[in-house]
């Protein structure tokens, strides 16, 4: 397997393909954590560990073939993750961050750049090994020893795209991308409007203040005010949305940019 030939620990994983296997893979954890394998958010979950323990029931879930679910064991630790731009199976440019403030569901709400802790070098294996062009970002926990275990790929934009100068990105993209870049530790940014939802994030007055204060936000940048009327516009019309088809905000908000395994419409 490849974790074996990149010589990294990952958490240990078993997918299941029905409702029985999603059973028996459960049986053989003390501590998991199980979900779609096509899906995004978390939105559905089920666990016997942390905030969302019992928050969903197995009865309620049935995966298949197409829509399989993976079950891994529930690793202890700081979460972290990283964000690359890579080129030909080169890393171009590089953040490593951690959520400075996490939602009660784990998600970030503040993210803060960090020093590389081992992760940088498993994914610039894997870029090489695949010639990868895009962005790619992991997911890890980082364990008292200093370790970490990887938990997830997603070979995509993330969060941490917040965090990199935009010429960066622009130049990474679109252009000449020069020597290999990385953001440094120490930046910081944040998603005001969910700070200052209770539904989401419960600061002290005083916290959510300074922080309000002190940190940019993710949307609302200098002299370009779209993005954030964008955002706030989306944020209040899929609510709507969840409250007219009796689902969660967070399902409705995913739910044309998630795919579950079903075949895709035909675009010819």
């Amino acid at each position: 397997m490849i974790k074996e030939r990149l010589r990294h620990r990952a958490a240990k994983t078993i997918v299941a393909s029905s409702h029985d296997e999603l059973r028996n893979a459960i049986a053989s954890f003390g501590t998991y954590l199980a979900r779609p394998a096509f899906s995004r958010g978390g939105t559905h979950l089920l666990t016997n560990h942390g905030a969302r323990a019992g928050a969903d029931a197995i009865e309620d879930f049935a995966p298949t073939s197409t829509n399989p679910w993976i079950v891994q064991e529930y690793v202890e630790g700081p979460d972290a993750c990283s964000l690359s731009i890579a080129r030909d199976g080169k890393i171009v440019v590089h953040c490593t961050y951690e959520p400075a403030i996490a939602a009660t569901g784990g998600w970030s709400v503040k993210l803060r750049s960090i020093d590389d802790f081992g992760g940088r070098a498993i994914a610039e294996k894997i870029c090489e090994r695949f010639s990868f062009t895009g962005f790619i970002g992991f997911d890890y926990r980082r364990t008292p020893d200093g370790g970490f275990f990887m938990i997830e790929c997603n070979p995509r934009t993330s969060a941490g795209i917040f965090l990199m100068p935009p010429e960066w990105i622009g130049e990474a993209v679109l252009g000449d991308p020069g020597e290999p870049r990385t953001v440094e530790a120490g930046r910081t940014v944040q998603y005001d409007f969910d700070l200052i939802d209770r539904s989401i994030v419960r600061l002290p007055p005083r916290e959510l203040i300074r922080t309000l204060l002190e940190t940019p936000d993710a949307f609302l940048k200098p002299g370009d005010v779209m993005p954030a009327l964008c955002f706030f516009i989306s944020t209040y019309h899929w609510a709507n949305v969840a409250k007219r088809e009796h689902i969660d905000a967070d399902t409705a908000f995913i739910g044309d940019i998630s795919w579950d395994g079903t075949p895709m419409p035909n675009a010819g």
